[in-house]
């Protein structure tokens, strides 16, 4: 972890690198109001809980957790499916950028539930519906007629954004019953594997040199 400051515009910001899947932030509990974790879960390779857990810690009751996250159902998805090609947002192997990569991406029901889990109620979430294209929304309304289509066609966007509430204190010391720390639609379910492992596989520094 690397403390350091930033200078902008005459006012010093204090800044903190760190591996959001292996540290603890280096404040107090219920320090915040408000914390943006963007783009970042479709990046994350060990445990998405941690980071959520530690992000209630800091947060004071009632503080807000934003999120943002490319959509697993978006409409441009389906229409790569029924095209025969690969649907994910990104699928290019970087062996030597893991963090650099998607590893996972998520749909808005995975998200709210993994804010659930953390101690958080999901209160709004855009999928910048605004953005899909006039093919898309002729593809999606056709699944609605046919009734092929069980979530409302606006959830179809390519992005997702949710704002969460904190509404109960969870935290990675805390007395989190293993299905809310663990999910198994999350985790696997397999006991070997349901576990952080001792030494992380990770390396963060230059992986486009």
């Amino acid at each position: 972890m690397l403390v350091f400051g930033l200078d902008y515009d005459g006012v010093a910001i204090p800044c903190v690198k760190f591996e959001c899947e292996k540290d603890t932030l280096p404040f107090p509990d219920a320090s915040f109001g408000l914390v943006m974790f963007l783009d970042c879960l479709e990046h994350l390779v060990v445990d998405p809980m941690w980071p959520l857990l530690e992000f209630n810690r800091v947060l004071r009751k009632d503080g807000h957790l934003v999120t943002a996250t490319p959509n697993a159902i978006g409409a441009f998805r389906i229409a790569n499916i029924l095209a025969g090609s690969n649907p994910a947002t990104e699928h290019q192997i970087k062996p030597a950028s893991i963090y650099q990569r998607y590893n996972r991406e998520w749909t808005p029901d995975e998200v709210e539930l993994a804010m659930q889990a953390a101690g958080f109620r999901a209160e709004a979430y855009s999928t910048n519906a605004d953005a899909l294209s006039a093919d898309e929304r002729s593809l999606l309304s056709g699944l609605q007629r046919l009734k092929g289509l069980h979530r409302p066609l606006e959830d179809h966007g390519p992005e997702l954004l949710m704002i969460a509430r904190k509404v109960e204190d969870r935290s990675l010391q805390g007395t989190t019953q293993p299905d809310l720390r663990w999910p198994t639609w999350l985790y696997t379910g397999f006991d070997a594997y349901r576990r952080r492992p001792k030494t992380f596989p990770i390396v963060v520094g230059d992986d486009y040199a």
